[in-house]
């Protein structure tokens, strides 16, 4: 991968390699909202399952108010989810832009390095915004991720 500015090789923040290495936590097309290589690529889904199974869980017990989330990315999904939401439905409508931008604001804090500059998209004529992510330990970095969304998710207040 290269820097679309520069048009310099883009390293590993841990072991400066320019290929692909066991530090990529993820690679993600925010155009296609989906994981395109690193850890998380396998394991990406797993956040939209947590976010669908919580929502849900609320909207069984007839809960459709508006929530005081600690996190206001996650507010937006669930004002959207609440809009979408059918009644007689077991399904959960999510706006997919808002969970990739939830996704990366759990792996910031969760620890990952986001590289800060521009991402060469490829082949002429395809286009999208990548954001790249590093981790010392990417299963770790990927886990506490995940468990933040998780208490998050439990407590709106």
């Amino acid at each position: 991968m290269r820097n679309q500015d520069t048009g310099r090789n883009i390293q590993c923040p841990y072991c400066a390699s320019s290929d692909d290495c066991t530090h990529r936590l993820a690679l993600i097309d925010q155009t296609f909202n989906e994981c395109s290589g690193g850890y998380a690529y396998e394991r990406y889904h797993e956040f939209q399952l947590v976010i669908d199974a919580a929502f849900l869980r609320l909207f069984r017990q007839g809960d459709f108010k508006r929530r005081p989330w600690r996190s206001e990315t996650l507010r937006l999904l669930w004002e959207y989810a609440c809009e979408a939401h059918s009644l007689d439905g077991d399904d959960v409508s999510v706006d997919q832009y808002v969970v990739t931008r939830l996704i990366m604001e759990l792996f910031e804090a969760a620890g990952a390095i986001r590289y800060p500059g521009s991402i060469e998209s490829g082949a002429p004529g395809y286009c999208s915004a990548w954001t790249l992510f590093h981790a010392k330990n990417p299963p770790t970095v990927f886990e506490a991720a995940l468990a933040n969304l998780k208490v998050l998710l439990k407590s709106p207040d």
